[in-house]
């Protein structure tokens, strides 16, 4: 008998700094979600019907977010946070379970990390997992489980081998609506995407940092490999790094020249 299609949502949220709102600056996809995406679709055993809501790409606030979510009946819901917009997944999630309880809703990005530290990985009622570090393998468990936790689950997880990834693919947002927007709010007019060598930071001592140890690097062939697919697929002309701690990595930095 065939299995019934898990649905699941992704959700990159929206920040007050939009340059959708301003006319001006860097604008790039979520590379968090879309590593999470496509690694996911590739596990076929879990039958997904897996969406991704781009709030920042379409400027949507709070409700606009939450109205998009509930359309889509979800079973799992998972928000991409940094330490600007956490409240507002968090004020989402508290309204999705009220609509229906039985939603599982996860918190991941940096912003997960401030808020296990801030709420003292205490419970929050409306939130069943916050996932602090990589979100592809502890995602792939959660949606397997599909355990609706009494309390909430603070959890760490680090994908000590990177290349075990598959590259993002672009494929979950309107890439192409990205790359024409950067053109209007850079004064470069270049078509650009981001990208990332590296993970962690091997200094990590500043007290303020998200970040932390361990610190790993991809194979230079597979960075190679992805860069040929943004060549190949989008033209683009500019990459935009954004390694925690890219000047870590002498050796990467001599190949990303040379190529």
């Amino acid at each position: 008998m065939r299995k019934i299609k898990s649905n699941v949502v992704l959700v990159n949220l929206n920040y007050q700094d939009n340059p959708v709102k301003r006319g001006v600056g860097l604008f790039v996809p979520n590379l968090g979600i879309d590593s999470i995406y496509t690694n996911l679709k590739k596990c076929k055993y879990l039958n997904l019907n897996l969406t991704v809501i781009d709030s920042v790409l379409y400027n949507l606030d709070k409700t606009q977010t939450k109205e998009k979510i509930l359309k889509l009946n979800p079973e799992i819901v998972g928000f991409s946070t940094t330490y600007v917009n956490i409240k507002d997944a968090l004020s989402i999630s508290k309204e999705l379970k009220k609509e229906n309880p039985n939603i599982i809703t996860v918190i991941g990005g940096s912003g997960a990390k401030s808020l296990s530290i801030l709420k003292k990985r205490q419970n929050i009622k409306f939130l069943n997992y916050c996932i602090v570090g990589d979100g592809e393998r502890i995602f792939e468990k959660i949606i397997r489980d599909r355990k609706k936790t009494i309390q909430t689950i603070y959890t760490k997880n680090i994908v000590v081998n990177l290349d075990s990834l598959d590259f993002p693919k672009r494929e979950c947002f309107y890439t192409e609506k990205y790359i024409k927007i950067n053109q209007k709010t850079t004064k470069e007019k270049e078509s650009c995407l981001n990208i990332y060598t590296s993970k962690g930071c091997d200094w990590a001592r500043c007290v303020y940092c998200t970040v932390g140890n361990p610190y790993r690097v991809r194979n230079p062939q597979k960075v190679k490999e992805e860069l040929d697919y943004l060549l190949q697929k989008f033209g683009i002309t500019k990459l935009i790094i954004v390694d925690d701690n890219f000047f870590s990595y002498k050796t990467l930095i001599e190949y990303i020249r040379y190529v």
